[in-house]
């Protein structure tokens, strides 16, 4: 497991916290990339990025972008997210009526960024079906 904890807490000081995120952010990302160079038995190697809920990738992104370009950028090198290169985004909610949400404030916040996201395929379906349980 990598896990990065800030011990000193947060100060209310906009400057010194966005220094400590900065940090925080690139120790994460430094020890990943360490622990992926470890595991992986060549230079290219499928990376499956899992996290516990939506909201976990997207603060980390939202991290990443507050950090900086750079920091933001190597996050989407390491999540794969190249020129030339489609992406299937999966995001598992214990809700599934909450995972049409998720994925539009997801794709609006690509759209923000520019990227260049295909529309949503059930935008267009006048009444979608609803998952009524598992189990």
């Amino acid at each position: 497991d990598i896990v990065e904890i800030n011990e000193s807490g947060w100060t209310g000081d906009h400057a010194e916290d966005t220094s400590r995120e900065r940090s925080l952010v690139e120790q994460f990302l430094t020890s990943l990339i360490a622990a992926l160079r470890h595991e992986a038995d060549d230079d290219l190697a499928a990376v499956h990025f899992y996290v516990w809920n939506g909201s976990d990738i997207t603060a980390l992104v939202e991290a990443s972008a507050r950090a900086g370009s750079d920091v933001l950028a190597h996050l989407a090198e390491l999540l794969g997210l190249r020129d030339g290169v489609e992406v299937y985004f999966f995001s598992h909610c214990p809700i599934e009526d909450h995972s049409p949400s998720f994925a539009r404030d997801f794709q609006r916040k690509l759209e923000a960024a520019g990227a260049p996201v295909p529309a949503l395929p059930w935008d267009d379906v006048k009444d979608p079906p609803k998952q009524l349980g598992l189990f």
